[in-house]
């Protein structure tokens, strides 16, 4: 909406994010471009991996979402084909949301905290906190 309202602020607010991401890439690896997926800008937020994403071909710069890293570095590269072969074969998947501390006695806070288990294939547990 900003950007059909305000074109003129739109265009500057994505003018200094390119900027700080080009300072940063300078600062981690010399160059304030990066080869194609040399570098990756992780996320757990859809929107924020959309809006990033318009950076790649100014920065080099490749998004993806957390989960997704961790899962291929954990289960290995080829996760999301074995996990639908699996689910499609008649397997399933188990995700659950625990609050944490909820052993413990419950203290007010402002925003929940949760611990995600994921257990899938039952031989690869790990956690998310």
């Amino acid at each position: 909406m900003l950007g059909t309202a305000r074109p003129d602020i739109a265009e500057q607010l994505r003018y200094r994010k390119r900027q700080e991401l080009q300072q940063d890439l300078v600062q981690l690896t010399g160059k304030n471009i990066t080869a194609q997926g040399k570098v990756k800008l992780l996320t757990s937020c859809p929107a924020c991996q959309q809006g990033l994403s318009r950076y790649t071909d100014d920065t080099g710069l490749e998004t993806d979402f957390i989960v997704v890293e961790l899962c291929n570095h954990k289960l290995g590269e080829n996760w999301q084909r074995e996990f639908v072969a699996s689910v499609n074969a008649g397997g399933n998947e188990r995700v659950l949301l625990q609050p944490v501390g909820s052993q413990q006695r419950h203290k007010p806070a402002t925003e929940p905290q949760f611990s995600m288990v994921v257990q899938w294939p039952p031989h690869h547990p790990f956690q998310f906190s």
